[in-house]
């Protein structure tokens, strides 16, 4: 397992991304007074007396955790695609997903791979197979002669990741590996992948074309195609280089070939440079044209198609050069966002149909990052001169947090996207009755902005702050979830101006208690504000006092809660409060805890599990200030959570379960994280659903930003 740990905490890192240094300009918190006067001592008396209400994420006494396997896999990134007849591949998280396109304007999703050890790259058809590049999980072949229904025939792992790939006519699959350069492999007639030869370079190889026994390669650093002789893969020899009409680097992002010659994409300036290539080892400029931006090319049928900011569509069937012939606008990967912009990064076409792999971030792409979702455009070019936009398929959703709904086969999950310097947040309802076939419902805008929350019974209490990055009003919500797709809400409360990061909420004998975290011009103001939601339609405030300290997670048992956090130096502490009189928790104790405590805290009466970076970590009940608490179980952890048999469920760079005795742990069973890449960190947070949990993976994917990708069902009942 890797030891590496994020500088930043993910959930913090997330809410930071887009803000930077305009933290420091973010004015002061507004003070929430009192709002009404303390409950009278019978009052108290009697939420003494009343039973404890269990923890909400609690799962069905029935689940079991044996063993551990990826059931099924919803969301993450799109980044491939792939036309065989009318049928569209799509690649995205674990999955390759086949669309029907015989109508370009209504695509209907007919058939899904198995769930696949990797997130797919580049997806090619040769013949009757389908290949697919999986980054870290390798290669895989799979039977298409059954268009709709991809069967696994072979799948290999790789010496690095891969990140591209293309097979020619005569079997042989070359692969874009990264550090690792470029691989070549032979495909059998059955469907099997057989290792043949591969070179290295000094830089990471990303893209590759095959044409007659050569191979075109791309590199990440932007320099000119590497021409290779491969018609002996055991011994690839290069040969030359594609140079600009100056006899410079080209700067080149990608390349496609047909005929005698190929095309090349250059990002400096952005131009579209022609080559003769009838003598690959002396290749001869020929001609280019200018784009105005960057972007991605392919080609079919004598026709250049070249995907920016616009589509445009080269006639390349004569000797004259390129012709323009049709152009058309790309409309915003994300819809209603005016100031968005897309990014193709792969395209496909056939027959006058062409299919625009899109994310909504920019130009600023590595091959081996994770970016978030993504869209795929279909157009309808079939009249290259009256090309137009039919349809889309997705964008594809990108959960960011998970939150229980009441019901024992549904979650809430969040989908935060970055946009312009802010982040938008929706909510949408999880569905997971059926664990081998997750599915996202309807759109929940109710729940739009949800920085944390619990249920209890049928009421479900949250936290709303409108934007993640921008000084903005935080409200405490509560909401009728008996029909869990439709949300009502009960009442309000304004807690103040500014919060960020999370907002922890806990719930108990009638009283909520939720962590705040506002910014000021001095730093951050943490506060612990004590609630009366005896009436979820009328929730008050009783009281606020200031924490020092960063809290991450709260929980309640018995007479004490329980928050987890760090301070400026990431050591990490947990703080016990006396609820004897719930509606102003005393603070008791202090204690560290070795390595930042980021999320999760499961408290009993005899003491709180706390998740950290350095482990599982026990507290008794009764430990004081400078009471040193050992690691019960090693790793690092951003979350914890309890099924119905007890066992607690902790996520972080490994998932793991343990059975709990006597204040002692288990080990049970773990997984590690399936889609491992050179940037990946592992799991996020895993929630129990029905007789499994859902857990989000998440992978490091910027300076500053831990980016979740993808939600996995996890099976605890497999062989």
């Amino acid at each position: 397992m890797s030891s590496h740990r994020p500088a930043t905490p993910p959930r913090l890192a997330r809410a930071l991304a887009g803000a930077g240094c305009a933290l420091a300009l973010l004015l002061g918190v507004m003070a929430v007074a009192s709002q009404s006067e303390p409950l009278a001592a019978s009052r108290l008396a009697e939420m003494r007396e009343r039973v404890f209400l269990p923890r909400i994420h609690r799962a069905p006494a029935s689940a079991q955790a044996d063993s551990l396997v990826v059931a099924d896999v919803i969301g993450g990134p799109l980044r491939a695609a792939a036309w065989h007849g009318n049928f569209l591949y799509r690649g995205d998280a674990g999955r390759v997903r086949v669309y029907d396109c015989s109508d370009l304007g209504s695509p209907v999703e007919v058939g899904r791979s198995e769930v696949l050890p990797g997130l797919v790259h580049d997806l090619k058809v040769s013949g009757s197979y389908l290949l697919a590049a999986m980054g870290e999980g390798g290669l895989a072949v799979f039977d298409i002669g059954a268009p709709a229904a991809p069967a696994l025939r072979h799948r290999i792992a790789t010496s690095d990741s891969a990140h591209a790939l293309d097979a020619s006519e005569e079997g042989l699959v070359a692969v874009a590996a990264g550090p690792s350069g470029l691989l070549l492999l032979g495909l059998s007639p059955d469907g099997r992948l057989e290792g043949r030869g591969a070179l290295t370079f000094p830089s990471e190889v990303s893209r590759v074309r095959l044409h007659r026994g050569y191979a075109y390669l791309s590199f990440r650093e932007l320099r000119p195609i590497k021409v290779v002789d491969v018609r002996q893969p055991e011994e690839p020899v290069p040969v030359a280089d594609l140079r600009d009409f100056e006899g410079g680097d080209s700067m080149a992002s990608n390349v496609v070939i047909e005929g005698d010659r190929a095309y090349v994409w250059s990002c400096s300036p952005c131009t579209i440079l022609v080559y003769d290539i009838r003598e690959p080892a002396s290749p001869r400029f020929t001609d280019y044209r200018k784009t105005g931006d960057s972007g991605t090319l392919t080609i079919a049928d004598g026709r250049l198609y070249a995907a920016g900011d616009r589509l445009r569509i080269f006639d390349s069937s004569t000797r004259d050069g390129l012709t323009l012939i049709g152009d058309v606008d790309l409309p915003e990967i994300i819809p209603g966002f005016a100031d968005s912009s897309q990014y193709p990064h792969e395209l496909a076409a056939e027959a006058g149909r062409v299919a625009i792999v899109a994310s909504p971030y920019g130009e600023d792409w590595d091959p081996g990052d994770l970016y978030e979702g993504g869209s795929l455009l279909l157009v309808d070019a079939r009249d290259p001169l009256q090309p137009r936009v039919t349809s889309r398929v997705g964008p594809v959703d990108v959960l960011t947090d998970l939150w229980p709904s009441g019901a024992p086969d549904r979650l809430y999950g969040r989908s935060s996207v970055r946009n312009a310097g802010a982040w938008h947040s929706t909510a949408r309802l999880l569905e997971a009755a059926d664990p081998r076939h997750l599915r996202l419902g309807e759109a929940i805008p109710a729940l739009d902005y949800v920085n944390d929350m619990v249920v209890d019974g049928k009421v479900a209490y949250a936290v709303q702050v409108d934007q993640f990055d921008r000084l903005e009003q935080a409200l405490f919500a509560t909401f009728d979830v008996a029909d869990p797709a439709a949300p009502r809400k009960l009442g309000s409360v304004a807690l103040g101006q500014g919060w960020q990061w999370r907002s922890p909420v806990a719930v108990s004998n009638g009283m909520a208690y939720v962590v705040g975290h506002a910014s000021n011009e001095s730093g951050w103001d943490n506060s612990l504000l004590a609630l009366d939601v005896r009436d979820p339609s009328e929730p008050r405030v009783l009281s606020r006092q200031s924490i020092q300290l960063a809290i991450a997670e709260i929980d309640v048992a018995g007479a004490r809660l329980w928050a987890g956090g760090f301070d400026g130096q990431e050591q990490g502490y947990v703080l016990r409060y006396d609820l004897a009189d719930p509606t102003q928790p005393k603070l008791q104790a202090r204690i560290p805890v070795t390595g930042a405590l980021e999320g999760g805290i499961v408290a009993d009466e005899e003491g709180a599990w706390l998740a950290t970076w350095n482990g599982l970590v026990r507290v008794p009940a009764h430990a004081s200030d400078g009471t040193a608490v050992k690691v019960a179980a090693p790793g690092s952890f951003t979350s914890l959570e309890v099924n119905g048999q007890g066992q607690l469920v902790a996520a972080g760079e490994y998932l793991a379960v343990f059975d709990v005795q006597a204040s002692q742990v288990t080990l049970r069973a773990t997984i590690e994280a399936p889609y491992q890449s050179n940037r990946s960190l592992g799991f996020l947070e895993a929630m129990p659903v029905v007789d499994h949990f859902v857990a989000l993976f998440w992978a490091e994917g910027g300076v500053a930003h831990v980016m979740p990708i993808t939600a996995l069902v996890l099976d605890p009942l497999a062989p």
